[in-house]
């Protein structure tokens, strides 16, 4: 039973790694062909910094709500994570965003509050229900 929970969890970290991937490159690989054409300059806007605290605050909510379950060097392992990895998400997609010539705020807004963070989030929480339930 161990071994079958081990090699479902498993599983569920290289489906969560390569869906993230997949799911990343199938949302920015229009965005980087048209960065590619337009190389236009890199410029970061209020409203970029904004998304950026929307992004952080979903996985620093649930690493929240599920901290009671965990001791604090954990948790704060899970917030630099989460950090860390919305930052490097973020950073990476205002960058092709600006290269590929968006300058829309609500366009950008959409994109980096909404669309990457579903897309990214959805995969994890995808694997984590069919590995809870499993």
């Amino acid at each position: 039973m161990h071994e079958l929970l081990a090699l479902l969890a498993m599983g569920a970290f290289i489906g969560t790694f390569v869906g993230m991937i997949a799911i990343g490159a199938w949302i920015l690989l229009p965005v980087d062909r048209a960065a590619k054409d337009r190389r236009a300059a890199v410029q970061f806007t209020l409203l970029d910094f904004l998304c950026l605290f929307v992004v952080v605050q979903l996985p620093t909510g649930i690493i929240r709500s599920i901290g009671s379950n965990y001791n604090e060097r954990w948790i704060w392992l899970m917030y630099a994570f989460a950090w860390i990895a919305c930052g490097l998400m973020w950073w990476i997609s205002v960058r092709r965003l600006s290269l590929a010539g968006v300058h829309r705020p609500w366009h950008r807004a959409v994109f980096q509050a909404a669309v990457l963070p579903v897309a990214y989030f959805g995969v994890i929480a995808g694997v984590a229900l069919v590995v809870r339930f499993a």
